[in-house]
């Protein structure tokens, strides 16, 4: 039977503004299936090694999985192109934009080259035209967003759009999708350098045909189930809940806070800014993606004070950068900071770790007030939201952080370099001495240091019990043991890698919780949405596929293994407090660690590279591209 809903490019020619339109080949898609994978074997294939990410060779693409707008959690898009902060750039964001995309006939958007001035796309079903955007410049995104409805004079249309950050390129820049986000890697820059300011799109075809409707009904009647029973309704989706109510507590008591630029993982003022004061106080109502049965996102309003009027929407990963990362303890004024960041389009999270890099060095003397313009001490909230401005329009000191902590660092000299906790350019999520295999999860992750990519939730998730029947080994759930977590973190790096491919919620799947969707579901959901047969083993093996694409892209820009470890702190400074008091990662257990993931991965132990014999397991074999730059991987 024939897949009935379209699975559609568009390649977007900026510089000769120019359309076309075309099919994805069903090899890509039997291949890589779609989403993330897709991404980023285009990417590979279409961007020369060494590309610098502001050119114009650099290729911008947004990605759809084949689920997407089909059912439960299925609102999720990758954004994808060389990085400006780290190497592989590729973010993830929910909302409605992405089934908006598909009911307009397109999977996929990939942009090249660079307009002469500034631009936006805009899709209304098969009519797709480049319009001028100069009287859009230098607005925030949500003055974008209404702008756009009011010349369309449509407010259904879904806005893909970036802020100041992104027209200055601001290296953390993101992209907004109404209130969600591609926050990670600064994709909001490489749109800003191709001077396209957003992306419009709405599309009327609202039903999507899998190509066997019945057992597609019936795997879906099957999600529902997993989902029922993971708990996430009375968990994430409860009153109290969302990532900030779930997790604030949980990771300080775990020692994983990123606190004053990772010193520490226990903040000590941390009940000060809790869930429940938030919720008791600033949340208004709770917002979802599209067709999400939990709604897991509270959005807020702050009722009094200077930041009376302050509204949006907040995650455990916007709230904790500017609060326990740079000793803020006033809720008001971190909730401040996130706003700022969501309309001026800059990553939380980059952006409050750069700035407590800059309070770090304040304390040691390395910089002062000459350099800043003001003092920048610990806790102190107006010189964040301060430094936050001056980040996005790159004003004074602003304009050397918005290079990045790994840029910064050595803009700054001085011994900044010493202070620099990057990986790959990126900066780290959360501290991990008494977390080894979300250590080495988020140190080998291919975007820079990033729980998204993989983790390892066995170690705080799981009994014994389960830990030995699910992943088969009991000692999983030892968060200081070293010997088999490189054997769960490929298990998980592989169900994110199938999340972002087929466009589901992370959440819903095995990479929150074993009785989630596993990749037999998946499988199925696939098979019957497309009508490309595979089963567990195909969509493992095409996640696997994926996960070595990326390897084999960072390879050829000059990863190897040395960019695979953990920040000189998480290894020299134990815990000063908290429960994991003392706690700091072994080095020598760590290398080895590190080794056994290579062998276990089938890559070269001294370079961390796929091997030649690994590509074609895998059927990579036929790809020249991937092949070069291997040269020592055998």
């Amino acid at each position: 039977m024939l897949y009935l809903t379209q699975d559609m490019i568009l390649k977007i020619d900026l510089n000769r503004n120019k359309i076309v339109k075309s099919e994805t080949p069903h090899d890509l898609k039997s291949a890589f299936i779609g989403g993330r994978g897709v991404n980023v074997k285009t990417l590979f294939d279409e961007v020369p090694p060494h590309t610098d990410a502001f050119s114009p060779r650099n290729v911008l693409i947004f990605g759809v999985g084949p689920l997407v707008g089909m059912g439960p959690g299925t609102g999720r898009i990758n954004v994808t192109a060389k990085s400006p902060l780290t190497i592989l750039g590729d973010s993830n964001a929910g909302g409605d934009w992405a089934p908006e995309l598909r009911f307009a006939g397109y999977n996929y958007i990939m942009f090249v080259g660079r307009a002469s001035t500034p631009v936006y796309l805009n899709i209304q079903d098969n009519d797709v035209q480049i319009k001028e955007a100069g009287n859009l410049w230098g607005l925030e995104t949500w003055e974008t967003e209404q702008r756009l409805k009011e010349q369309g004079e449509d407010v259904g249309i879904k806005v893909a759009s970036i802020g100041p950050a992104g027209e200055n390129l601001v290296r953390f820049a993101c992209v907004k999708f109404g209130h969600r986000t591609a926050a990670r890697c600064g994709l909001g820059a490489v749109m800003g350098s191709k001077n396209l300011k957003a992306i419009a799109v709405k599309g009327t075809n609202r039903k999507l045909e899998p190509s066997d409707s019945k057992t597609f009904s019936i795997a879906v009647r099957e999600v529902v189930e997993k989902i029922d029973s993971t708990g996430l309704k009375l968990g994430i989706g409860g009153p109290g809940g969302g990532t900030y109510g779930i997790l604030w507590s949980v990771h300080n008591e775990a020692c994983m806070m990123f606190t004053r630029h990772m010193q520490s993982g226990y903040w000590e003022k941390a009940s000060k800014l809790s869930p429940e004061l938030f919720y008791e106080r600033f949340k208004i109502t709770r917002i979802g993606c599209y067709a999400c049965p939990v709604r897991c996102t509270p959005y807020y309003e702050v009722p009094d004070g200077k930041c009376k009027g302050v509204l949006t929407k907040v995650e455990y990963g916007q709230i904790a950068p500017f609060s326990a990362a740079v000793d803020v303890a006033d809720l008001s004024i971190a909730l401040k900071a996130v706003e700022m960041a969501d309309r001026l389009g800059v990553d939380a999270k980059s952006c409050g770790c750069s700035i407590s890099f800059a309070m770090e060095l304040f304390e040691r003397g390395i910089i002062d007030e000459n350099d800043v313009g003001f003092n920048l001490n610990w806790g102190d909230g107006a010189a964040m939201l301060r430094l936050i401005e001056m980040i996005a329009t790159r004003r004074g000191f602003g304009n050397v952080l918005a290079e990045g902590e790994h840029r910064a660092a050595s803009i700054i000299g001085k011994g900044a370099e010493k202070f620099d906790i990057t990986v790959k350019g990126m900066e780290p999520h959360e501290p991990l001495r008494a977390q080894v295999g979300n250590a080495l999860a988020q140190y080998v992750s291919s975007r820079g240091p990033d729980h998204l990519r993989g983790g390892c939730h066995v170690e705080r998730d799981m009994s014994a019990e389960e830990a030995k029947r699910f992943l088969g080994y009991e000692d999983l759930v030892d968060s200081y043991s070293y010997e088999h977590k490189p054997n769960a973190v490929i298990f998980y790096e592989h169900i994110a890698a199938l999340a972002d491919m087929i466009g589901v919620c992370k959440f819903f799947t095995q990479w929150t919780s074993m009785h989630g969707i596993d990749a037999d579901l998946i499988g199925r959901l696939v098979s019957a949405a497309t009508g490309i047969n595979m089963n567990s083993k195909d969509v493992l093996k095409a996640a696997e596929r994926v996960v070595n694409v990326e390897r084999a892209f960072l390879g050829r820009e000059g990863v190897s293994r040395k960019d695979d470890y953990p920040p000189g702190r998480e290894f020299e400074e134990p815990f000063s407090d908290g429960r994991h008091k003392g706690a700091k990662l072994d080095k020598k257990k760590y290398n080895l660690m590190l080794t056994k993931y290579y062998r276990l991965r089938g890559w070269n132990i001294k370079n961390g590279m796929p091997k030649k014999s690994k590509l074609r397991e895998l059927g990579l074999n036929g790809s020249t591209s991937l092949l070069k730059n291997l040269a020592n991987s055998t």
